[in-house]
């Protein structure tokens, strides 16, 4: 999940790997560009997870000039507006397969479907990966 901290807008995408990662932020990274601010990213805030600190992706970032801002290792409350965010969708989505009583392969599917539910979760937000 990414969020722009300044206008507190998330945009979701499913990976099917943490390899993933990388291509994905370039698809929002992208996405920014056109609809946010054509300079680009300025920095980007992220855990510890290696899917962040592969060496192309820290290469990529620092080719075009986005500074990265590293929370404190083991530590959601450095990353709290987006890991708050993250739990709240996990968690609404597996209630609702539960409660809907379907399998687990729909959990993308059912995330969608926050819409209205959950404020900041919008579907034209989601990145299909």
């Amino acid at each position: 999940m990414f969020e722009d901290l300044y206008s507190h807008e998330p945009r979701v995408a499913f990976l099917k790997a943490k390899s993933d990662a990388f291509e994905s932020y370039k698809h929002y990274e992208a996405w920014v560009k056109v609809h946010c601010n054509p300079s680009g990213i300025a920095c980007l805030g992220s855990d510890r997870g290696g899917e962040f600190l592969d060496g192309e992706f820290t290469t990529y970032l620092q080719d075009v000039g986005t500074i990265r801002h590293l929370n404190v290792h083991d530590s959601p409350q450095s990353n709290g507006v987006v890991e708050r965010l993250n739990q709240t969708l996990i968690k609404s989505t597996w209630s609702m397969l539960f409660a809907a009583n379907l399998p687990p392969f729909l959990w993308a599917e059912a995330s969608t479907m926050l819409h209205g539910s959950v404020p900041g979760f919008h579907p034209e937000h989601y990145q299909g990966v």
